[in-house]
């Protein structure tokens, strides 16, 4: 969970909470 926290606030370049569901979903 935390992972896909960080990764998803960390990228700025796309949507981060969609990113951040993506992750939580793999």
């Amino acid at each position: 969970l935390t992972l896909c926290l960080e990764s998803g606030i960390g990228d700025q370049l796309s949507s981060p909470m969609k990113k951040y569901i993506q992750c939580l979903l793999k």
